[in-house]
């Protein structure tokens, strides 16, 4: 029942949205015999916390009772007295927490206070869902500088605007209704002075009892007209103009100034303002969250002072595990029911968990002997197959061979569903009903019972399944490209350990599964068995995953380190790939 108490809270969390900024949504839940005698969240800045607030509406006496609270009960004095003291004072027994409090002021102390008192404190319960709740507090309460969330909307032929530069209504109204939701949780929403000169936004709330944001013009040269909506609503809406220092136009500074609108000014960076600068005079006025909605001038700057954090790489992972890679298994099951099928199927079948099973002992002894770590183990291990088997193969044998490929591809997923996300995690122990109940396990199922019941999707199930599947590869590219851009590549390429571990993946792995192939005789068992194992080393011989860098970014491991060790073993595929089906063939 914990984690139905917890959802509770969360879903009251949810509540302070718009309302509770700078501080964190928080919700909280008292239970007591199986029963819910209390209930509450942080309702608005200033306000009753969520675990007082709980206490407020209590049924009955809360002694002996268990509390609910997704984030940690603060300890220190601010608006409202410390939360922990609620809790003594309320004799609850236990407190079940999801979210540790990154704050200096609490960081662990109010765990420390309630055990001190003898209350039981159960931490991470639902962390993750949790932890989804306050990424914009987490952030500003540690560097003290706006959260920023870049919107943009994009073509599919990649283009934000027509040749004529207009760019309203690229997107539907379900993507503008979430904008009017992100306008009212963020703080701040951010627009260069071209978008202003050209669509005159408003800039606010459309949205039933929500708020406006505070208004942000970067305009370095002050090219604002004073007849636009921003400007003539400014004494309604607050609205901060950032410009570079200069004793230039000084009349229209003033002109700004009158109509109610804030200018704040920073050095000259390259023509335009100092983000960074910026983001920390916004941070000092307690915007901690800000909506982007700048063009592509605006967005390239913020991207380059690194304003934009790689949340979207995150987002992007979790579409690529749970939406492409089970698109492109439903879609490789898609095939005609036949028995040379089947036998090619069960020879692959065959292979790829018998070469899976003697690899993981194998690549085990030598995380012990080379004192791998388990980003390390688990690059080495796992191959790039899901995003490179169906274009390699496609290219080489044809599309009919593809199915092959995903049989080691939906083998391999078992084990990322298991022992990966096992070690990425640090997980003490497999929790077997997420993994039997994950999207990727059901996936597998669904495609091999259309094949074996001969079900055929209807063809536009199939054809948006097809091509969901195909963003595999660029998705996952986009992904690698994001954070490898935030890396410090000199740190990062002068890591000796980084070569060692694509040797391994690039080099012994696949000698070792080629020295198996060969000495197994497996492909005698099939006409196709040549081309079938071809296939099989082909999947193993890839570079290592780019799920294994998705993993880390899911569940919170060296994400940066994963994406090096993809990088530069994809590098070393150009030459490393040839060669090794040289090998497989001459012998």
């Amino acid at each position: 029942m914990q984690e139905t108490y917890m959802r509770r809270a969360i879903e009251l969390a949810k509540k302070g949205i718009g309302a509770v900024n700078p501080n964190p949504l928080v919700g909280a839940v008292i239970v007591k015999d199986g029963r819910i005698i209390g209930e509450g969240y942080h309702r608005r800045y200033g306000e009753l916390h969520a675990e007082r607030d709980a206490f407020a509406h209590l049924t009955e006496d809360a002694a002996g009772a268990e509390m609910y609270v997704t984030l940690e009960p603060c300890c220190h004095y601010g608006k409202q007295p410390p939360c922990v003291n609620a809790i003594i004072e309320h004799k609850i027994s236990r407190v079940y927490v999801g979210s540790d409090d990154p704050n200096a002021l609490v960081s662990g102390k109010g765990y420390q206070i309630l055990r001190d008192a003898g209350i039981e404190v159960i931490t991470h319960v639902l962390k993750e869902e949790c932890d989804s709740l306050n990424p914009v507090f987490f952030h500003y309460i540690v560097n003290k500088t706006p959260y920023v969330v870049m919107k943009y909307a994009m073509t599919m032929d990649g283009k934000i605007a027509t040749y004529s530069g207009k760019s309203k209504w690229i997107t539907g109204e379900e993507a503008r209704a979430h904008v009017m939701e992100q306008r009212n949780a963020l703080t701040g929403i951010m627009v260069g002075s071209e978008t202003v000169i050209k669509d005159d936004p408003a800039l606010t709330c459309r949205r039933a009892g929500g708020r406006n944001p505070v208004r942000i013009i970067c305009d370095s040269r002050l090219r604002i007209p004073m007849d636009s909506q921003i400007v003539r609503t400014a004494s309604e809406v607050p609205t901060i103009l950032a410009t570079i220092q200069s004793e230039d136009q000084t009349d229209k500074k003033q002109k700004l100034i009158g109509a109610g609108v804030e200018i704040i000014e920073t050095e000259n960076v390259d023509g335009h303002v100092d983000l960074q600068e910026l983001m920390r005079q916004l941070g000092a006025r307690n915007i901690d969250g800000i909506l982007l909605e700048g063009g592509g001038t605006l967005n390239e700057s913020a991207l380059k002072a690194g304003i934009v954090k790689d949340e979207d790489s995150k987002v992007l992972s979790k579409i690529v595990l749970y939406l492409i890679i089970p698109c492109v298994i439903i879609k490789a099951f898609q095939v005609d029911y036949t028995s040379k099928t089947v036998n090619g199927l069960l020879l692959a079948l065959a292979a790829s968990v018998t070469l899976q099973i003697v690899l993981l002992g194998v690549i085990s002894v030598m995380g012990r002997l080379f004192h791998l770590n388990e980003v390390e183990i688990a690059s080495v291990y796992y191959s790039n197959s899901g995003n490179l088997i169906v274009p390699i193969v496609t290219f080489i044998l044809g599309q009919e061979w593809v199915l092959y490929g995903c049989v080691f591809m939906s083998v391999q997923l078992i084990f990322l569903w298991t022992h990966c996300k096992k070690i990425i995690s640090r997980e003490s122990s497999y929790d077997w009903k997420k993994i039997v109940l994950n999207i990727n396990m059901i996936s597998i199922v669904v495609g091999v019972i259309l094949f074996f019941t001969r079900i055929r999707l209807p063809l536009i199930i199939n054809d948006t399944i097809g091509s969901v599947g195909n963003m595999i590869g660029p998705a996952s590219m986009i992904v690698t490209g994001m954070l490898f851009a935030g890396m410090d590549l000199k740190k990062i390429f002068a890591n000796r350990r980084l070569y060692f571990v694509s040797l391994l993946r690039m080099v012994v792995v696949p000698l070792i599964a080629l020295l198996l192939i060969k000495l197994s005789h497996l492909a005698a068992f099939s006409a196709d068995g040549d081309k079938i194992m071809l296939i099989v080393f082909l999947a193993i011989i890839t570079p290592s995953a780019s799920t294994v860098t998705q993993m880390c970014q899911v569940y919170g491991n060296d994400s940066q380190y994963a994406s090096a060790i993809n990088v530069v073993t994809t590098l070393f595929s150009i030459v490393s790939m040839p060669l090794l089906v040289m090998l497989f063939q001459m012998f």
